[in-house]
């Protein structure tokens, strides 16, 4: 098949540490079977395929090879960029599989896109574990000056931070816009419960959505904070309602019914509505503890009966 001779010599960036070299010379077929294993198609490094599924020692031999040929002098820790995203998910399952978590940055050069990974390191017990700190941990939170928006600056000791999405499904109360359909009817109901309107135009009464109480989505928030790990969640009530239903809850709250006084609008009729949006909070509620506490009937009145105050505080009423 072949010869193979090896090469050992002093690493790049540490006298004191050495760093071996494989030479292959042989038949094609294997030249090509080894970067089947080592790279894409499209040409990026990945984790063997092999290695993914090898024993542990096998996993932590593959990781020390890789950390002392190609791996970050900088920054405290295991630090390793790569430019292949395949390479650096495989590095990271690898480490956390290891009980070692990453936190992945991502850099534009040149036109390329580059993944930096910065490994925590390994718990060496619980003596001193109470003055260990997160490399990513969020240090310091300075506002920058933009005219329209909030912006932060976030300082880390790693220079990124841990993060996780979190997916807030439509989220009511009584600061909601009135732009939006749902105070829009609650400011219409107080409105004609008042005598200062007569009519609430509207598009499309069957359309269903999930709406939420804001302050409890505020905790969900809150509760994402306080989780061990950066993770992705959606937060909704899991329960959808059509528009119409929520005009008969809000009118009927005043003593009113919503026939007499909803139009229903072809202005207002959307060219490509979405029927029904519902989310799903089982994840949230499984690794949060988190559930809403406000139901739809609820909300909708505490939203009515605010609208009422506030016309009533702005016209003396």
């Amino acid at each position: 098949m072949g010869q193979a001779s090896e090469w050992v010599g002093v690493l790049g960036w540490s006298g004191e540490a050495s760093v071996g070299k494989l030479n292959l010379n042989g038949h094609r077929a294997v030249g090509v079977w080894l970067r089947g294993l080592l790279y894409t198609r499209d040409g990026f490094k990945r984790v063997p395929a092999l290695v993914l599924n090898a024993q542990p020692d096998v996993q932590a031999a593959y990781l020390h090879g890789y950390y002392a040929g190609d791996g970050l002098k900088a920054g405290n820790g295991t630090s390793i960029k790569t430019n292949s995203a395949v390479l650096a998910q495989g590095l990271y399952w690898l480490y956390a599989g290891r009980g070692r978590c990453s936190s992945v940055s991502i850099e534009q050069r040149n036109g390329r896109v580059y993944f930096q990974l910065n490994v925590r390191a390994a718990d060496t017990g619980a003596k001193g574990q109470h003055l260990s700190r997160d490399p990513a941990e969020v240090r310091a939170v300075s506002p920058m000056e933009a005219p329209d928006e909030w912006v932060f600056d976030l300082a880390t000791d790693s220079g990124v931070f841990m993060a996780g999405v979190g997916r807030v499904v439509v989220h009511n109360s009584p600061r909601r816009g009135v732009e939006f359909v749902t105070r829009k009817i609650t400011d219409a109901v107080a409105r004609i419960h008042l005598g200062l309107q007569h009519e609430l135009r509207l598009g499309n009464l069957d359309a269903k959505r999930d709406w939420g109480w804001a302050p409890d989505y505020v905790r969900a928030m809150w509760l994402m904070l306080q989780h061990d790990e950066p993770d992705d969640f959606v937060i909704a009530t899991g329960e959808t309602h059509s528009v119409q239903r929520f005009c008969d809850i809000a009118f009927g709250h005043v003593g009113l019914d919503w026939r007499d006084h909803v139009v229903q609008d072809e202005r207002y009729m959307r060219p490509a509505e979405v029927d029904l949006l519902v989310g799903d909070p089982a994840k949230a509620g499984a690794k949060l503890g988190w559930e809403p506490t406000v139901t739809l009937d609820e909300m909708i009145k505490e939203m009515v009966d605010a609208d009422i105050r506030l016309l009533g505080e702005e016209r003396g009423l």
